[in-house]
């Protein structure tokens, strides 16, 4: 039942220790500015302003826009539709490429149009119920695209939901893969099917065990520790082969229980130094600031505790209830082995002017790889965006390189600003904000921020008066009270200001 409480979650988010000063600042945030997942379809056409692609994009965001409010799509066409309700596809052209606000917003570019939506969901699970509802709503539009060339789907929440099915679908396939190996290993090895079921029911006790543990602390199952299945397979395996050769080497005129207890004696210390070096050195990962790697160092410490104790009390037990054979009574495969091991050491010593240079070469290569060789290596790097862990070739990896490099990028940084005295409204405070973004948008970095002033350029624009805010004090009075009213008749547009904080903006 414990090992049942262990859910699965591969999110990016879990990599974020819960007692992390950035990440407490985060949940307050997003509790005070609430917000979902975004998403960003991208409409391909030669020409994204022809009146049939036009009028295609608008049968797409029909069609998202009848999912509920769970759903909202906000696109160039959006902003258009509400002040010019009259159909204008030469007007929309002008209007879509009069300004960079909206190349900056990933709503236009070359070649394409982009539908940005908003997802919100409370879970991880109504979450990907509602993006399988959204790709039930494009599918007759991607496999019928026409007169579009393509249309496409790129955002976070697409890739934390490739990684959490790709994570899955790999753990099903390794974990039965695994269990044929043991089977031949142990058929090979043993010949015997009652030493196969002494070896597969300690393994399951084993890891069914780790897995409690982790359900009784609460741990979660990430990218990172769904390998702690597997690290305590390959570690009950090794050791309980260890043991097992010993003891099938049992000679003639030795009593089966006198050799049983040697058997044990002799391999319980080399055994209990093995796991506890290995528990030793996963459980150093505690210190680690990342939570699944900490979680994932103690998970497979236990795990490495739970196999010495089943190593040595529950398969010495099957191995005499189940009365599994000895080479007396069955002739094993492992006969050869003493003979390697007698060759082998004298082998290497004769050989050590080859294998000693050799090793060492490696050990340079490979610090070379690590560290990079000036002018001919770039050093190896720390993948921190989730695409590093995709195959390249995949489309929502090429689709999103592609719209990072031809419209804006789509990691997103929020900046919260608190202001004394309820004064987020002052148009002193406001100029100081709108500086404050055009700073932002010189560093190359910076594909653009939206804030609370983003809001009067669009206001300006759709006016005919351009998409700049002028500089001059004295027109900030004005331009502030025109924010209130914008404030007062949309009310979502409100919830990116709160008594006395006000969120400026997401940087792309």
């Amino acid at each position: 039942m414990l090992a049942l409480r262990v859910r699965s979650d591969n999110s990016v988010d879990r990599l974020i220790v819960e007692d992390d000063a950035d990440a407490k600042e985060t949940r307050a945030f997003q509790a005070m500015f609430p917000e979902g997942d975004y998403v960003v379809l991208l409409a391909e056409a030669d020409d994204p302003y022809d009146p049939a692609v036009l009028a295609r994009v608008d049968e797409i965001e029909r069609a998202l826009t009848a999912l509920g409010p769970q759903v909202r799509p906000l696109s160039a066409r959006t902003i258009w539709r509400q002040t010019h309700p009259a159909e204008d596809a030469a007007g929309f052209k002008a209007f879509a490429t009069g300004t960079d606000l909206l190349r900056r917003q990933g709503l236009v570019g070359d070649g394409v149009l982009g539908i940005p939506m908003e997802i919100r969901a409370e879970t991880a699970d109504a979450l990907g119920k509602t993006l399988d509802r959204v790709d039930a709503a494009l599918r007759p539009f991607e496999e019928r695209p026409a007169p579009l060339e393509a249309l496409r789907k790129i955002g976070r929440p697409y890739v934390d939901r490739y990684l959490s099915r790709e994570t899955r679908r790999s753990t099903l396939l390794y974990m039965p893969l695994f269990g044929v190996f043991i089977v031949v290993l142990n058929l090979f090895l043993y010949r015997s099917f009652r030493t196969l079921l002494a070896f597969l029911v300690t393994i399951a006790v084993t890891v069914v065990l780790t897995e409690a543990t982790a359900g009784a602390l609460g741990y979660v199952s990430t990218i990172v520790s769904s390998l702690v299945p597997m690290t305590v397979l390959i570690t009950c395996t090794a050791t309980l082969v260890y043991i097992h050769s010993l003891y099938v080497a049992r000679p003639e005129g030795r009593g089966a229980e006198e050799h049983h207890v040697f058997t044990l004696r002799n391999k319980l210390l080399p055994c209990t130094a093995s796991i506890f070096a290995a528990a030793v050195g996963f459980a150093a990962l505690s210190v680690s600031g990342i939570r699944p790697i900490r979680e994932m160092g103690l998970w497979v410490a236990a795990g490495m505790g739970w196999t010495w104790i089943t190593a040595f009390t529950l398969f010495p037990a099957l191995e005499r209830a189940l009365r599994t054979p000895t080479q007396s009574e069955r002739r094993t495969a492992g006969a050869w082995w003493p003979l390697v091991v007698a060759r082998l050491p004298g082998a290497t010593y004769r050989a050590r002017w080859v294998f000693v240079p050799a090793s060492l070469v490696l050990m340079l290569l490979g610090l070379g790889a690590l560290l990079g060789v000036p002018g001919h290596l770039e050093p190896m790097r720390l993948e921190t965006d989730a695409l590093d862990y995709i195959d390249p070739d995949l489309p929502i990896v090429r689709d999103t390189r592609r719209f990072e490099a031809t419209m804006s990028g789509l990691s997103v940084t929020e900046a919260w600003v608190k202001i004394p005295d309820g004064r987020a409204l002052d148009p002193e405070v406001l100029r100081g904000l709108h500086t404050f973004a055009r700073l932002l948008e010189t560093d190359p970095r910076v594909g653009s921020v939206v804030g609370p002033t983003t809001l009067l350029q669009w206001v300006r624009y759709v006016g005919g008066q351009g998409d700049a805010l002028p500089d001059d004090p004295a027109s900030w009075p004005k331009l502030a009270a025109d924010l209130e009213q914008l404030l007062l008749a949309r009310p979502e547009l409100r919830r990116r200001l709160r008594e006395r904080s006000l969120g400026p903006g997401e940087g792309r």
